[in-house]
């Protein structure tokens, strides 16, 4: 799938492409908030391991 050097993505290619930042971000955004709620002593994150 080579593209030509001039070749104009289409607008659902920039919508995807667009939205796929987006989430980028607000996924940074929550671990950033998880790692300060950890370092303040709540425990969020699953930890590995069965509990029996």
């Amino acid at each position: 799938m080579a593209r030509k050097k001039k070749e104009e993505k289409s607008p659902e290619v920039l919508a995807l492409e667009a939205r796929v930042r987006e989430l980028e971000l607000q996924n940074l955004a929550l671990n950033t908030l998880i790692d300060v709620a950890e370092k303040n002593g709540i425990d969020i994150r699953k930890k590995s391991g069965a509990k029996q």
